[in-house]
């Protein structure tokens, strides 16, 4: 690509992040949802004209790494009709497409420049209500409520209260998702506002120029990332229950991944993953693969800015019909569970990648019950609001949580949320006045992280590798008994094995 003066270069990169910043928290002031208002499930991000992702902000990453394929559909399927122009914005929620589940609502406007497309900007929420079954009714998406795979809400800078109007009549509580769609509209209108400002600023060139350098980067980093690790392959499995309908009983389902890193590239494979469900806890390839992403940002490219670069040097294979690459109509309603379970499997061969290569600082803990870690809602629950209006939803308090333990220290015991880096814990008035819930405390656990021995940690580190070295040493390469060698190879942990039939 043509060099660019790079000062100008990190002027513009840092104006831009904070202009997201701006769109998020502009989004975060006009909603009335803890959810997203508190709790943060949210983001403001930025498109080349070309629907690839040039950098999100720090709202949740789960929503910045599914809003391209959006771009992408709704480039495909309305492009000729009804069209794109200047002013116009469009609601999109169908999780076959892009998100997790019908809960998460979008709106992308596309950016003109003088008539031309130069790009587009998207803010996304997770809403309460869709109208259809409560969480954990539904066996086929029909069930789900609204899914929309693209309707103009506001054409040539016109609030289109017809359509606004259609969609939240068709929900329980249309105050309610009707102020987040009008949040999501005011926070693309600030982002795409401030990005002409950007144009005008540096001239429509550079700007095109300086997204291209941030995706090259993102993805320059990933792989050099991916180079400093040891190859080999690791194999981890979790498992996650769900109800089976005839017999009211609770079934166990395994996500079965099979990691492999070969030089500045990184293959998954989920073969030996349960098939889908005949309920909701079913969870569509991109939302898989949007976790996926939440998984390796999280453990490895935490130091990577978040653009779709960042994720090129990914490989992923999930077959038909399992739970995690439900067919269509399946319901997923849980799909962002079923999802949290997919990052601890993740997280768990990525730790142990990065254990192999000797960095134990940038190793975490990574379990189911660490529900702080894995993101999302802590707590599932259903009922009713003062005002009588059915609602299932979930607690954020899990937000509060300790995280970042490292197999030789402590972590910190209330560390926030590796998933949004702008989430907070949702104020008890507002759970206790839209929700179905009375606190009667809330206080902050101290140690809650898990404390842990630092020196008899350490000696049971210590005599692992030892371990590792020896093997290395008398299988690998007898000439290898150093701790480099220990470090390149895996086998501090199973190799990868045939997933069971």
């Amino acid at each position: 690509m043509n060099k660019i003066d790079p000062i100008r270069y990190e002027m513009f990169l840092h104006r831009l992040w904070a202009i997201g910043e701006e769109g998020r928290m502009t989004l975060q002031r006009v909603t009335a949802s803890p959810i997203v208002s508190q709790g943060g499930e949210c983001m403001s991000s930025f498109y080349d004209e070309k629907g690839t992702m040039v950098l999100a902000c720090s709202g949740h990453l789960r929503f910045a790494a599914a809003t391209s394929d959006a771009i992408n559909s709704l480039k495909q399927r309305f492009e000729k009709s009804p069209g794109f122009f200047d002013g116009d914005q469009f609601f999109f929620n169908d999780p076959y497409v892009a998100g997790s589940h019908t809960y998460d609502m979008m709106i992308v406007k596309p950016i003109f420049y003088r008539n031309e497309l130069i790009a587009w900007t998207a803010t996304s929420t997770h809403t309460a209500d869709t109208g259809g079954l409560l969480r954990g009714g539904a066996y086929e998406i029909f069930h789900e409520g609204i899914c929309v795979p693209g309707l103009k809400i506001v054409e040539k800078d016109e609030f289109r209260e017809d359509v606004f109007q259609t969609l939240t009549g068709m929900c329980r509580d249309p105050q309610y998702v009707g102020l987040d769609v009008k949040a999501m509209i005011a926070g693309n209108n600030i982002c795409a506002k401030r990005y002409l400002g950007l144009v005008e600023k540096f001239g429509l060139k550079f700007v095109q120029l300086a997204g291209e350098k941030m995706i090259e980067d993102s993805e320059a980093k990933s792989r050099a990332k991916l180079r400093s690790m040891p190859d080999g392959t690791w194999v981890t499995r979790q498992y996650v229950t769900t109800l089976d309908r005839k017999t009211r009983k609770s079934v166990a389902q395994q996500l079965f991944c099979t990691m492999t890193k070969k030089a500045d590239e990184l293959q998954f494979d989920f073969t030996g993953t349960s098939p889908q469900t005949d309920t909701d806890h079913n969870s569509t390839l991109p939302s898989t693969i949007a976790h996926l992403a939440l998984a390796l940002t999280n453990t490895l490219f935490w130091d990577v800015p978040w653009s779709d670069g960042k994720m090129r040097p990914v490989k992923i294979h999930v077959p038909d019909g399992t739970i995690l690459n439900c067919k269509y109509p399946a319901a997923c309603g849980a799909g962002p569970r079923i999802g949290n379970v997919l990052v601890s499997t993740v997280c768990e061969a990525v730790a142990k990648m990065i254990y192999a290569s000797g960095r134990y600082e940038d190793v975490n803990a990574s379990t189911t019950g660490n529900l702080e870690f894995v993101g999302g809602p802590g707590y599932f629950y259903g009922g009713h609001t003062r005002e009588g209006i059915a609602v299932a939803q979930g607690l954020y308090d899990i937000h509060g949580a300790g995280m970042g333990a490292a197999p030789h220290r402590d972590g910190v015991n209330t560390g926030g949320h590796m998933n949004i880096p702008s989430a907070g814990t949702s104020d008890v008035e507002r759970i206790e006045m839209q929700y179905p819930f009375l606190y009667f405390t809330r206080s902050h656990n101290c140690d809650g992280v898990g404390s842990v021995n630092i020196a008899a940690a350490w000696a049971a580190l210590e005599s692992i590798s030892s371990t590792v070295r020896k093997i290395a040493a008398s299988t690998t390469n007898p000439t290898a008994a150093s701790p480099k060698a220990a470090s390149v190879s895996p086998a501090a942990f199973p190799p990868a094995s045939a997933p069971p039939a």
